[in-house]
């Protein structure tokens, strides 16, 4: 390398060092601090219930998805609460028509029963 080029080679290397030491506006770190608490929020809100953490985040975009997470969740509970309850409703029809099968069947037999009383009513001698 020729002394010009090493100069500028140095110089560009001390500009290009220089400026990655500064800190740009464009490059500012955002503040991971809200995004923390929504996740330890939503960990404690799985493990126990407890939705202290994501109802005290401080309004704005975490805040508004620790709202939507609470909303879910109490929809889900709703559904599977009636879910539940159907479920339970259904159970209790069945068995009454399982009850009302076999009365059928016990009823179609007391049939059969009279039906042969009266073949044999009839073919007595009177």
């Amino acid at each position: 390398m020729t002394p010009a080029k090493l100069r500028l080679f140095s110089l560009l290397s001390a500009c290009l060092l220089a400026s990655g030491c500064s800190q740009f506006p464009a490059l500012k770190i955002p503040d991971l601090g809200d995004s923390r608490d929504f996740g330890k929020g939503l960990d404690s809100y799985r493990a126990d219930g407890d939705p202290k953490i994501l109802k005290s985040l401080p309004p704005g975009e975490w805040r508004t998805r620790a709202d939507y997470v609470l909303k879910v969740d109490k929809e889900r509970q709703k559904n599977s609460d009636l879910l539940k309850k159907k479920t339970e409703e259904m159970e209790i029809l069945q068995l009454e028509v399982n009850r009302l099968h076999q009365e059928i069947k016990n009823l179609e037999t007391t049939l059969n029963k009279l039906k042969e009383v009266l073949i044999d009513t009839e073919l007595q001698p009177k």
